[in-house]
């Protein structure tokens, strides 16, 4: 395990989606306005997107899979701007979420237990994306292919996987190893009605959760293998916690948590013997859904979520929106420079 993930105290995710089509991607970024702020803040480590839900790149994939109006490179941009400023750079990459991934590959997507498509986030307004089944064809001819490209051509000190939670699938692949695990015989309606049908089948699937992120996590090592790896948001048992370098989650903080569940989740991160952190955002609502209007949120509000974070024990990651070109926003970083400020000179009393 690398000291920097451990020593950290605050790192920084850069809330920049690839979801909208119809706005150049990244044209806004430049050296003057994001180099200076990374050496303010002295960060363990940024988190940028590579892919989001939508299945869009934020650099030029040979699937074909780039933003529609990528104005540049974004994993080579964040590459020089952080070995400048020396701090570590983290690849945010959409795990078990895909929406080109499901388009061109219907046989992909995961089925609900009805049957249907397993589609998500359908009630964001640019974008649409499919649950894709780790037993599928996916990760060989899919993921693997953007993890070669992203590590051998911008080598990435981490990547951080979100979208691992869209589970369970029932498509006949998972119906089958279902079968295989538990010997059951008989029609699948027929099996459902069982009362411990559930029950059973959340072992089984996660099980195959547990394979694919130990399959992600070693092709990861198999091409760097100082590269760390999490994935955020879910909650394994300790008997699936091999795969993780460091546990990570983004749900706390847009405004539906209270403070108490933060202290809770860390707590319990405290108990399974890796670093930590949790990501606090400067915005009360993550998305522009239909019915949300998002709002800032106060410098005192942001002080209060990172010191329950950093108070049990949590590495604070702030979370942030840029503008729509990418730009960071000065005055939401200085807010994270107050942040920064104010973990510093408490940090003996935090440890």
């Amino acid at each position: 395990m690398k000291n920097w993930i451990s020593d950290s105290q605050m790192n920084l995710l850069v809330d920049y989606y690839t979801e909208v089509p119809f706005r150049p991607y990244g044209s806004g970024c430049t050296r003057a306005n994001t180099l200076p702020w990374l050496k303010q803040l002295d960060l363990g480590y940024i988190c940028i997107y590579a892919k989001g839900h939508s299945g869009f790149t934020t650099w030029r994939s040979s699937l074909k899979t780039a933003h529609a109006q990528l104005a540049q490179d974004m994993p080579r941009f964040f590459r020089d701007v952080t070995r400048a400023a020396g701090t570590k750079l983290v690849l945010y990459y959409s795990g078990l979420l895909d929406g080109v991934a499901g388009d061109h590959h219907p046989d992909w997507r995961m089925r609900n237990l009805d049957g249907t498509d397993k589609r998500c986030f359908e009630d964001f307004k640019n974008f649409h994306s499919f649950g894709i089944c780790p037993q599928s064809g996916y990760f060989d001819e899919w993921v693997a292919i953007h993890l070669r490209e992203l590590i051998t051509q911008y080598d990435p000190d981490g990547i951080w996987v979100d979208g691992d939670w869209p589970g369970p699938c029932y498509c006949p692949r998972c119906q089958k190893r279902f079968r295989q695990d538990t010997g059951w015989q008989g029609g699948w309606a027929q099996l459902q009605k069982r009362p411990d049908f559930a029950a059973t089948y959340a072992r089984t699937w996660t099980r195959i959760e547990h394979e694919w992120r130990t399959r992600f996590r070693n092709f990861v090592k198999s091409l760097k293998a100082d590269c760390v790896y999490s994935a955020g948001n879910v909650s394994p048992r300790r008997e699936f916690l091999a795969p993780f370098d460091w546990r990570s989650g983004d749900f706390f903080s847009p405004g539906c948590f209270y403070l108490h569940d933060m202290a809770r989740m860390m707590r319990w991160y405290d108990t399974l013997g890796v670093p930590y952190d949790a990501y606090v955002c400067d915005t009360s609502f993550t998305h522009a859904r239909k019915e949300v209007r998002s709002r800032t949120k106060t410098l005192d509000r942001m002080l209060q979520e990172a010191a329950t974070v950093a108070s049990n024990g949590g590495a604070v990651g702030y979370w942030t929106y840029p503008l729509g070109n990418g730009a960071l926003v000065p005055s939401r970083m200085e807010r994270a420079a107050a942040v920064r400020r104010f973990l510093e000179e408490r940090k003996e009393v935090f440890l």
